[in-house]
């Protein structure tokens, strides 16, 4: 097998390679995983509307009125709870705003782009070669070249992989948020690729040429999906992402849920407290106008004034 045989897997890879480093560049790749295919932001509004849906609505806590209860009033404990309730809501907005914008920062790969740059250089690196497979001797040349540069490339990526998502950490001064890193560092693989080979040939020709038809179909595979691993790499790690995500986001909703049923059961209090109260006086005021209606009312009898009697005055003695 020759690299020529791959051509066309090659000129796909290339292509697709290139067109992720256009569009991750307009960021478009990034929307459309975080809104289209995670649905995080959906996720993120739900688990907090939830939360807001527990709090007692506005209306119902502008309608509370003070109760006295043994004497004291219940409109400290009234505005209290407004205040709570106001507060929680803006506590809660305020959340849903942070946990969006870091997840947002999350799902924009640092990496890919520079990587998947990489690649699509290499890729013309090998197409470029396969215009020199002509004979025996040119091809012992190049299958040597670009095995050393597949095993260095490997080498790269996986630098890429693991490092390349950290701000502030430069592995051996690659830069895997730049787009012109990536170009240095092909071209330098490369050149240490040519040096290599040409020093082992030069060296010994034969044992050169046996270890690569130990490993020539191995390499050449290997390679060959390499072009397309940057694709691979960036689901999985984008897969792995959004576990952490949903479960940071559910964490965080449950703790506030908790709050907002336990500001609710104060409000309820308050409701019930004001409900009973209204009750009762409402029961009050029928009863006593149930007792009005009820009374028996008797007509004032005439008083008869009693006859006037001169006074007896008692007999003279002599």
């Amino acid at each position: 097998m020759v690299l020529n045989n791959f051509s066309p897997i090659i000129q796909l890879a290339a292509t697709l390679n290139i067109a992720l480093v256009a569009v991750e560049y307009a960021k478009s790749y990034t929307s459309v995983l975080y809104e289209q295919v995670f649905k995080f932001k959906d996720f993120i509004e739900e688990s907090f509307d939830t939360c807001l849906r527990l709090l007692t609505d506005k209306e119902s806590l502008e309608s509370l009125d003070p109760q006295i209860i043994n004497g004291r009033s219940t409109n400290y404990q009234i505005e209290d709870v407004k205040r709570k309730h106001e507060k929680k809501r803006t506590e809660i907005e305020n959340e849903k705003q942070r946990k969006i914008a870091a997840t947002l920062k999350i799902c924009e790969s640092k990496s890919i782009s520079s990587l998947s740059l990489y690649l699509f250089l290499y890729s013309l690196t090998t197409l470029f070669l396969c215009g020199f497979e002509d004979n025996e001797s040119s091809n012992l040349i190049i299958h040597g070249v670009w095995s050393i540069y597949t095993l260095l490339t490997l080498a790269y990526l996986i630098i890429g992989w693991s490092k390349g998502e950290n701000e502030n950490h430069k592995f051996l001064c690659l830069n895997f948020s730049s787009l012109l890193n990536p170009t240095w560092v092909a071209l330098c693989l490369l050149a240490i690729s040519i040096s290599i080979c040409t020093i082992a040939i030069h060296s010994d020709k034969t044992w050169v040429a046996n270890l690569i038809d130990i490993a020539w179909t191995t390499i050449l595979i290997t390679g060959v999906l390499m072009m397309y691993s940057n694709f691979v790499a960036f689901a999985i790690r984008m897969w792995h992402n959004a576990k952490n995500i949903r479960t940071q986001i559910t964490q965080s909703s449950e703790s506030l849920k908790q709050e907002c049923a336990d500001l609710k059961k104060e409000a309820d209090d308050l409701i019930t407290v004001s409900r009973v109260s209204d009750k009762l006086a409402v029961d009050s005021k029928n009863d006593h106008t149930t007792r009005s209606n009820t009374l028996i009312k008797f007509p004032p009898q005439a008083i008869t004034p009693e006859p006037y009697l001169p006074p007896v005055c008692p007999p003279h003695k002599k």
